[in-house]
């Protein structure tokens, strides 16, 4: 099970906090043209060999130290992208990295609460080590400011840092993406930079993450050499299914080394539509498909009895490509009536405990 506060690895040197090199002049500018380019950011093995052997006065044990550290190192304003509000980090202490979060969580950020942690990150040589959590307050020297609905500050130490939320509010299916079974829950983006509507199928009570396709996608995708209906992301490694009843990509796996290293893209499964919640219309979906949760459950999908956050993972954890063919096979099956279809594209009982 994991913990409440999630904290996520990045998957290499090029993800580091400290270690994003922006080029200061572009081609353009050096050559005195005023055509205006994009250009990628420079990261270099020389920062990370530099960071990895630096040595640090700073207690990695000492909570409120290291949330200096943090504020410290960062702009005086911050975009916070994935929807469940996490604005994740890492950083080299001592040769090993940390990664972590500072959370403004819905259901108690208006009470002047934010939360942090960091920990000694996963990695193939080891587990996830020791984490360092507190929900911290005005009591903690800490004062979180409400400036509009997503939009806080965040004061420490005579720091102050505005945290911009991610206003998704104006994202909403095509036509064509949701059928008359189903019920669109709300717009969400994952720490792997994909948006993906949230939706939940009152017939078969099944939860489907279905891809944004209205925008430019943050991958390059290879169909399947066994069926082109499946595709899989290059750097992601998310695997959609192309629905022939309805105009949409669907989720049906994430690769199981990402989860094992809990980093970006170990899939949507905690990153839920929080800002964007029509009342208990979440919850009670939740409820209809695991009966199990009913009064156990918030708004939210918290337990009530503190032990942690319910999770909605109607998609596998593949080891392999040919262990998502499953999938096309039901629903390439002879005979299948488009009502029934969708029974196809989810796991059932995709949800649990976080």
């Amino acid at each position: 099970m994991k913990t409440p506060m999630k904290v996520l690895t990045t998957t290499g040197a090029a993800m580091l906090l400290s270690l994003a090199l922006s080029v200061g002049m572009s081609p353009a500018s050096a050559t005195g043209s005023s055509e205006s380019k994009v250009l990628p950011t420079l990261h270099t093995n020389q920062q990370f060999i530099e960071e990895t052997r630096q040595q640090s006065d700073m207690d990695i044990t000492d909570i409120k130290q290291v949330l200096g550290f943090i504020l410290d190192a960062l702009p005086k304003k911050v975009k916070v992208y994935p929807t469940e509000n996490y604005y994740y980090f890492s950083f080299y202490w001592h040769g090993y990295k940390y990664a972590g979060n500072l959370r403004l969580a819905a259901r108690d950020r208006d009470e002047g609460k934010i939360h942090f942690a960091y920990f000694p990150a996963a990695n193939v040589s080891s587990e996830d080590g020791e984490m360092h959590y507190k929900a911290l307050t005005a009591e903690d020297g800490v004062k979180v400011s409400k400036k509009s609905d997503l939009v806080y500050e965040v004061s420490f130490a005579g720091k102050t840092t505005t945290f911009e939320l991610n206003d998704l509010s104006s994202m909403k299916p095509p036509a064509g993406t949701v059928s008359a079974d189903e019920s669109f829950i709300g717009p969400m983006m994952d720490e792997s930079g994909f948006k993906f509507y949230l939706i939940y199928n009152n017939k078969h009570k099944l939860f489907h993450y279905v891809l944004n396709e209205t925008e430019p996608l943050p991958d390059l995708f290879e169909p399947m050499a066994e069926t082109p209906r499946i595709t899989i992301g290059r750097r992601s490694g998310f695997a959609f299914y192309q629905d022939r009843v309805m105009k949409r990509k669907i989720l049906i796996g994430v690769n199981s080394t990402n989860v094992i290293m809990n980093n970006y893209y170990d899939g949507p499964f905690d990153q839920l539509p929080d800002n964007f919640l029509k009342g208990d219309e979440l919850k009670n979906a939740v409820i209809a498909s695991d009966k199990s949760t009913k009064g156990k459950i918030d708004k939210y999908l918290y337990f009530i009895n503190g032990e942690g956050r319910y999770l909605i993972s109607p998609y596998i954890q593949y080891e392999q490509p040919t262990d998502l063919l499953f999938f096309d096979e039901c629903a390439a099956s002879q005979g299948l009536p488009d009502s029934e279809y969708h029974r196809c594209l989810a796991v059932e009982g995709g949800g649990g405990e976080q």
